[in-house]
């Protein structure tokens, strides 16, 4: 009886979201969001359709971060032919596989959803150990999900591994974080959304689910949004919606997460910009990291059904390469419109903060004089080798003039005048305090561990709030001279840090590497998409086991805490 009175309860809460959902936030419903996101997308990458941009843009970026755009196509719409992407995306992975578990899992997750899952290098990432924290995990489950595609997992079925490990790392309050004790709302929502095939008949994970979700309800905004470290955002709300979508259908209590009649999505609308952009802040700069989030949300709702599963017989078909253009395609709406290319407002860098300073001016000075040196001893030595026409000296003159024109707008510094250099910056809006540790490796051999474990001491930085985490990483290096290593793209949000101060991802064991933590927290999103705010305390910190060596709180010193 109860069993029937919670099914009917499911079914009607289900109803009431799906009824909710088309509503139209300031004149824009979901459907036509998505339309016009995907517009500006395709038309900044200079693609005349959706499938051009597949095969030119995305597939130009695989294995760098558009893996999250191919999810949302695959969902939007599964005529788009997947071939070259696909094509790309495995080479990719076999040149050049991502160090970090998640990211590797990610991409092989997208292969397979593409119709690649019989590749031999996502037989090897799906067969390797399930490591990498959290995030790791609930992409290895992922990757499971997407190589069975179990729609739905029959009662009797034996649960993945890493169920049962996503599980045992439950946060005291019913959520699941990156690192700590306190429950993060995207991370919750990402292990509801690897959960969600597993949810019906599954005694341990149907309350692990309604715990996280009973969690979200508490957290959640009167507009429907949340909050992740201390801000509202829209990449939160779409994740919460993801995990809505994926556990639509499986009786489970997504009801509370309609508040007063506002739900994640309407959310997550509301920072969507005039030129169908998502910024992360309301009213903000175009975000990278924000669009790809609401592309996955909104293809997700669109279809009606859960950004990660697919039927194993959709895979071959996904490839498709029929010419069969798709319908978002051919749809008149989704045109290419030329003043998306040429609104400066379309940039995904926010604005640089403007910063003064008077170095350089000695050395700038002398390399400025070089061309018009050089002219001049050119000169002479045409003069006396008996040179007089007017056209042998009008060369090396106008060279050296366009020469001096051009260095002119370089930033020409001397190494003492870079490195060091502190300056100021004209619209700063509060401050951060800042630093680098290395503390986990004391007790080591090693020379470039300094003999306290600290790199860079608590240093305050002024903000505009426009940096980010990475913004303020390669300034602390620049002022310190440090060295600096990372991959990927700071415009598109992603970015990975590989070494500071010459210590190196997998430099002490397979675990081991660089993290941020933002006051004495992980977040779950990248360097290049985190802004702190005035007052945080950002550091780098270097784990040697995904950072759960960090949660043993260090000396004092190291952390700059009194």
């Amino acid at each position: 009886m109860k069993n029937k009175i919670r099914s009917c309860a499911g079914a009607l809460c289900l109803c009431l979201l799906l009824a909710l959902l088309p509503i139209r936030i300031d004149g824009v419903s979901h459907g036509e969001a998505a339309e016009g996101l995907l517009r500006l997308l395709t038309a900044r990458d200079g693609a005349a359709s959706t499938q051009e941009w597949l095969d030119e843009g995305l597939s130009g970026r695989a294995g760098e971060g558009s893996e999250w755009y191919a999810l949302a196509l695959r969902r939007l719409d599964p005529t788009l032919s997947f071939k070259r992407y696909a094509d790309r995306l495995a080479a990719s992975l076999r040149e050049s596989s991502p160090a970090s578990p998640a990211s590797r899992r990610l991409a092989a997750v997208t292969l397979t959803v593409c119709g690649r899952g019989g590749e031999a290098i996502v037989a090897e990432i799906a067969a390797e150990e399930e490591s990498g924290g959290i995030m790791g995990l609930i992409f290895a489950l992922h990757l499971q999900t997407a190589l069975r595609a179990p729609t739905p997992l029959p009662d009797t079925a034996e649960l993945p591994s890493a169920v049962g490990r996503i599980l045992a790392l439950r946060c005291p309050d019913g959520g699941w974080a990156v690192s700590g004790s306190r429950s993060d709302v995207d991370v919750t929502a990402m292990a509801l959304q690897a959960l969600a095939p597993y949810y019906e008949g599954q005694q341990a994970v149907s309350e692990a689910v309604d715990g996280g979700l009973s969690l979200l309800a508490e957290q959640q905004l009167e507009n429907g949004g949340f909050r992740s470290y201390g801000r509202e955002n829209p990449e939160s709300a779409a994740q919460v919606q993801l995990a809505v979508t994926a556990l639509a259908g499986k009786n489970a209590p997504i009801g509370p997460l309609v508040r007063a009649g506002r739900t994640p999505l309407d959310a997550m609308l509301a920072f969507r910009l005039p030129d169908g952009g998502f910024s992360h802040e309301a009213g903000g700069e175009p975000n990278e990291l924000a669009m790809q989030q609401a592309l996955c949300a909104l293809a997700a709702v669109k279809a009606g059904a859960s950004l990660w599963e697919f039927p194993t017989e959709a895979g071959d078909g996904a490839i498709g390469a029929d010419g069969t253009e798709p319908s978002l395609t051919t749809d008149p709406s989704l045109t290419t419109d030329p003043s998306h290319t040429t609104d400066p407002s379309h940039t995904t860098d926010p604005p640089a903060p403007s910063r003064s300073n008077g170095a350089g001016g000695p050395v700038r000075l002398a390399v400025l004089l070089l061309p018009t040196a050089a002219a001049a001893i050119l000169c002479l030595i045409l003069f006396l080798r008996g040179r007089r026409r007017l056209w042998d000296y009008l060369i090396p003159l106008a060279g050296a003039a366009l020469l001096t024109a051009l260095l002119s707008f370089a930033d020409i510094r001397s190494p003492e005048d870079y490195y060091g250099e502190t300056g100021t910056l004209s619209d700063a809006a509060g401050s951060v305090t800042f630093s680098i540790r290395c503390d986990t490796l004391l007790g080591r051999e090693d020379d470039r561990i300094p003999p306290d474990g600290v790199i860079l001491p608590p240093t305050e930085l002024p903000i505009t709030g426009e940096e980010t985490v990475f913004d303020l990483l390669t300034e602390a290096a620049r002022r310190q001279g440090l060295s600096l290593d990372f991959r990927g793209s700071a415009a598109a949000g992603l970015v990975y840090v590989t070494g500071i101060a010459h210590l190196y991802e997998f430099d002490f064991g397979d675990l081991s590497g660089w993290v941020f933590l933002v006051n004495g927290e992980q977040p779950p999103v990248g360097c290049a998409a985190y802004r702190p705010a005035d007052g945080d305390r950002v550091e780098w910190a270097y784990t040697c086991s995904l950072g759960e060596d960090l949660r043993q709180p260090p000396a004092a010193s190291s952390r700059g805490r009194d």
